[in-house]
């Protein structure tokens, strides 16, 4: 495999099969990885389907939903005692009757740009699209989960999402702990992702091997490739020092070896069209912004508006891109991309 070759499928499941281990006679669960082919990636299947659906037969799943931070349905899946995975039910998030938490109407939806049930459809593709695993998206994939375990008559489609062992949520704690790394890794991954709800809740910090820095890991991506406005991008990490720090050249060279056209993964996860240009455009322009050196805060400046009700100097590229005749001017947007950009650098 080279140094940012197509997914190899990962072996890294030993801590999962031994999280796994039944207590009672030390049985693991044998997952095994596999992938196939679609477009420019490997869609990921790395064995979580096959642990739950003979965890499920064998009667030893729970699930239990979590608390009040979130506005969607989401539970915790066990076995016994231990959390193994997340569960998002399509038909559970905010705004739909099935809202566990009474978020059942249109004045519910938090965020401009999505459409309600569509969340979960999100969360997979965010695995699928941190391509070669890069910022560290725990394996997330649709799943069906029994009715019976969900308190319902029919089968609950959603998301599913192996559970990560961590210590606590990045907000908890100072971010000068972070290591300038694994912020400029999730910075990447949130500008191509357009991520509309980056908050310290959703970055998990795990502190258990004292002997590297930090670990951080992005979860929670139902609010990532927006389909009908960019205006309310949210990114923590602006906010931390090692954000203003520049790109490595071998983060560089994983920038500019980004697919810029995701449309056939994408369109197979069901993502909207709208969506899929907009991803299209934002790993245009954060290519562009590395390649001139700025950093993830200056190009987060670019993304994001200044003040509410001004579009970004992002939305101002896309907009003369998309009205040129003939369909969307991808090299007028580079150049459009070129010439702003370069008005942020000191």
């Amino acid at each position: 495999m080279t140094e940012f070759g197509l997914i190899e499928v990962s072996n890294d499941f030993a801590f999962f099969e031994e999280y796994l281990q039944d207590d009672a006679g030390g049985e693991s669960f044998d997952l095994w990885g596999d992938s196939y082919g679609c477009g420019e990636y490997v869609l990921r299947e790395d064995g979580l389907k096959e642990a739950m659906d003979e965890l499920i037969s064998n009667d030893e799943v729970t699930v239990r939903l979590v608390g009040e931070e979130c506005v969607g349905g989401t539970y915790f899946v066990l076995c016994g005692r231990k959390k193994i995975g997340v569960f998002k039910p399509s038909d559970e998030e905010a705004s739909l009757p099935n809202n566990p938490r009474g978020m059942t109407t249109a004045a519910d939806a938090p965020k401009r740009g999505f459409v309600a049930g569509q969340g979960y459809l999100r969360e997979v593709a965010a695995y699928h699209l941190d391509y070669k695993g890069f910022a560290g998206v725990p394996e997330t994939i649709m799943y069906t989960m029994p009715g019976r375990l969900m308190g319902r008559r029919n089968d609950v489609r959603g998301s599913l999402q192996r559970f990560v062992p961590h210590d606590l949520q990045s907000w908890d704690t100072p971010p000068g702990k972070f290591s300038a790394e694994g912020a400029r890794k999730i910075a990447i991954f949130d500008l191509r992702m357009l991520n509309c709800d980056r908050h310290g809740g959703n970055i998990l910090v795990d502190l258990s091997d004292t002997a590297k820095p930090t670990s951080l890991i992005p979860i929670d991506h139902g609010y990532i490739l927006p389909s009908t406005s960019i205006e309310e991008l949210d990114f923590e990490w602006m906010l931390w020092p090692q954000s203003k720090t520049h790109f490595t050249q071998q983060e560089k060279r994983y920038i500019a070896s980004l697919p810029t056209d995701s449309s056939t993964i994408l369109a197979t996860l069901g993502i909207p069209p709208t969506s899929i240009l907009y991803h299209q455009f934002a790993t245009i322009a954060l290519q562009r912004g590395a390649s001139l050196g700025l950093t993830p805060y200056q190009i987060g400046t670019y993304f994001r508006r200044e003040e509410l009700c001004i579009p970004s100097m992002l939305e101002d590229a896309i907009s003369v891109a998309l009205g040129r005749p003939g369909g969307p001017d991808f090299s007028l947007f580079r150049r459009m991309v070129d010439k702003q950009m370069k008005l942020l650098i000191p």
